[in-house]
């Protein structure tokens, strides 16, 4: 019954025209019905009904939350922080060249010269063009590379007796095209990219690693940005999925340096 008078009593005075409303407190956080500080902040007699409804002055309640959050974002980045594309930044395209040696057998394909220097018996490199883009909403790298693997006329191998003997790594001299996807799994400053692509040989010449024009690749990279500018560590495999009897494939480790624009 309580209920019923006040709130008779609440509709005759809205009819009625009179400018009633209830007193806003003197408080730091509220200014024009704003809160001006970030923290969540409570008013318990304001989100009291039984105060609101017993208030000689009530018109309405209407609090408002619009601007109240809480910041961590120095504390705990952000999913959409986290998985930025850390590989651009605020940039659309990249450009970076690359270059690496082979790796075999837990370790790369070198030896020792006479003079005590190492010579790297087969190398890998090439450019990259890149363009930002998102596979299935996460962040992501759509790449047209052009590489080219340089082989030893002279190099040296070990035997599984410890044993060496000269070989001719000049077979696995090639020129390649292909296009490939990266993923871009960074926050701020560094990402971790991996990535799948294809490519094709430009000559038609097999060899006992890759017997097949069409191949395939894996690459997994860790790297930063700084300013406008790329710096990456890289590990890639080559093969052609089995595609042949001879594919044991082709590895390489090096680094990437490029620019954004």
């Amino acid at each position: 019954m309580r209920f019923f008078l006040i709130s008779l009593c609440i509709v005759c005075n809205v009819f009625a025209g009179d400018d009633i409303s209830i007193s806003q407190p003197e408080d730091e956080y509220f200014k024009n019905n704003e809160i001006i500080d970030e923290r969540v902040l409570s008013y318990p007699k304001m989100l009291d009904l039984q105060y609101a409804f017993t208030h000689p002055n009530f018109k309405y309640i209407q609090p408002n939350f619009e601007y109240a959050k809480i910041d961590v974002e120095n504390v705990v980045p952000s999913f959409d922080t986290f998985f930025s594309n850390a590989a651009f930044a605020n940039k659309n395209n990249q450009l970076m060249v690359f270059g690496g040696v082979s790796i075999r057998d837990g370790g790369f394909e070198r030896f020792t010269d006479s003079n005590g220097k190492y010579k790297y018996n087969l190398m890998y490199g090439g450019i990259v063009y890149s363009q930002k883009s998102s596979f299935f909403k996460v962040p992501a790298r759509l790449n047209l590379e052009f590489t080219f693997f340089d082989g030893k006329k002279n190099g040296m191998a070990e035997r599984s007796d410890g044993t060496w003997h000269s070989r001719d790594y000049s077979v696995y001299n090639q020129l390649a095209a292909g296009i490939s996807q990266d993923l871009i799994l960074g926050w701020k400053y560094f990402y971790y990219a991996p990535g799948l692509g294809i490519y094709m040989k430009a000559k038609n010449k097999t060899d006992d690693r890759i017997s097949s024009r069409l191949h395939f690749g894996v690459r997994n990279a860790i790297g930063t940005n700084i300013g406008a500018f790329n710096a990456e560590f890289f590990f890639r495999h080559f093969s052609n999925g089995s595609m042949t009897e001879q594919n044991s494939g082709q590895n390489f480790a090096g680094i990437a340096l490029g620019f954004k624009f």
